[in-house]
């Protein structure tokens, strides 16, 4: 009987991201599959109790600094001990660490891109990732555009789409915040690139013109402090809530009016799609990925469009024909994203890798 492929993941957290999310849900699928897989990680956070569910090998390597130089060697003492045949890098910090540990021990690498051009400035650990990603076996992206962009730069690997994962979401936690009363849900990442302020600046000017609704704001980020203190200086305040990281999303956006995303760069939006999966209308910015990961599905605004979204906000309701049509196409755009299918199709792509296709 032949050995089983041994992936190695390497992820810098395993917080409350959307990769880190990903891999937590395909590393232990991957182990269903046939594969002895294995995921490294730096710092633990929201997302190891959903990969410790699994039946991956969780290997966690020393606490050190960001930028402390023993870092290469733990991931290379790592990959000497553990022997696998092929790394998959996932952000920009193991993209050059675990690359260049690849490249040292002659391990064929997959470097997974969450996102795409708009994401990227000219910094010098850019600009690493890129000698590195060139130098992989191969690039996974989970978006068109994240392809393009290492398209763009002239990668002479192989480059892929492969969508994120979906499986169902737990509803069954009942969310009554407000007693029952409506409210919106903002959900992801505080930071800049998710355009957090843009969302709460939008879900205030709603809740100014609608005396019953309410909004969550559900994650973590480095914008925290200053959406906390835009809730706090308005007139709203009382009807809104930031909620942090959440297990229950699901509960939450199946319970919500509408979902509302004013992100200025996506790769494959994960909390989109978990809200088009239980059928939560969708507001959403106007870029290229939510355009290719929903179609016709949402409503479509302008990123920093403060008032524009906060229109679209106050619209849902008023045409509940042209609501339930856009959420139906939406929820269709999930169907192909089953868990164990996008499974298969990276344990395929590490079968070709290793048979030399590429």
């Amino acid at each position: 009987m032949p050995e089983p492929m041994r992936i190695l993941h390497l992820i810098p957290t395993l917080g409350g991201g959307g990769a880190e999310k990903q891999l937590a849900m395909l590393a232990p699928a991957m182990v269903h599959l046939g594969c002895k897989t294995g995921v490294a990680y730096r710092t633990d956070g929201a997302n190891l109790d959903i990969l410790r569910a699994g039946k991956a090998d969780v290997l966690q390597l020393p606490q050190r600094s960001n930028h402390h130089p023993m870092q290469l060697y733990d991931i290379l003492a790592l990959v000497r001990l553990w022997r696998p045949d092929l790394i998959q890098t996932w952000l920009t910090q193991m993209d050059i660490m675990g690359g260049a540990v690849a490249t040292m021990t002659g391990t064929p690498h997959v470097l997974s891109e969450r996102s795409s051009a708009k994401m990227y400035a000219g910094s010098w650990k850019n600009s690493m990732r890129i000698v590195l990603g060139k130098a992989a076996n191969a690039i996974i992206a989970n978006s068109d555009g994240g392809a393009n962009y290492w398209r763009h730069l002239g990668s002479a690997r192989k480059v892929i789409v492969i969508p994120n994962a979906m499986k169902p979401l737990d509803v069954t936690e009942a969310v009554h915040p407000w007693d029952g009363r409506p409210y919106f849900v903002s959900a992801g990442r505080l930071s800049h690139e998710k355009n957090a302020l843009t969302a709460i600046s939008a879900l205030i000017a709603a809740l100014k013109a609608m005396p019953t609704m309410h909004a969550a704001i559900i994650g973590d980020g480095p914008e925290r402090d200053g959406v906390a203190a835009l809730i706090s200086d308005s007139p709203v305040s009382n009807r809104m809530r930031l909620v942090g990281y959440s297990h229950n999303l699901g509960s939450w956006l199946q319970c919500a009016t509408a979902y509302i995303s004013t992100s200025f760069v996506e790769g494959h939006p994960n909390v989109v799609m978990e809200a088009a999966q239980v059928r939560c209308p969708l507001v959403l910015s106007d870029i290229p990925a939510h355009r290719e990961a929903i179609g016709d599905g949402a409503v479509y605004v302008s990123a920093e469009n403060v008032a524009g979204f906060a229109d679209a906000l106050l619209a849902i309701g008023q045409d509940v024909i042209a609501v339930a049509k856009r959420t139906e196409l939406a929820f269709r755009k999930t169907e192909p994203l089953e868990l164990e299918h996008i499974a298969e199709r990276y344990v395929e792509f590490y079968r070709q890798i290793l048979a030399g296709a590429f």
